[in-house]
């Protein structure tokens, strides 16, 4: 179903963020946080509601997708919040972001 809004000078946009944990962390629980931060952020619209779903199961992570709606001229101001927000949330209950790495293994012969 598509939203409707009110036309406007500064009507709604769409919005996504991917977010990587590292294997072994429980999706539910993650969904679970998230949507409670974008559910009580006072610049996310919660009509249509935001949702997060896991996205890809990637090389050294779990990725999640979250998408919300809210003003365009809440976008900047929002979205550095968010991506500090997220990442304390996540720290905070104990949940591993994953960085890139390599493991090299010498072989002696």
């Amino acid at each position: 179903m598509r939203p409707r809004f009110a036309s406007g000078r500064h009507p709604p946009s769409f919005h996504y963020l991917t977010l990587s944990v590292a294997y072994g962390t429980d999706p539910a629980k993650v969904r679970e946080l998230i949507l409670g931060y974008t559910d009580n952020h006072p610049k996310i619209l919660k009509d249509p509601a935001p949702f997060c779903t896991m996205s890809a199961m990637s090389q050294s992570s779990i990725d999640f997708i979250v998408h919300f709606w809210m003003k365009k001229e809440d976008y900047w101001d929002t979205w550095f919040a968010m991506q500090e927000d997220l990442y304390n949330l996540l720290n905070e209950n104990h949940i591993e972001i994953p960085f890139r790495q390599l493991d090299v293994h010498i072989k002696n012969d």
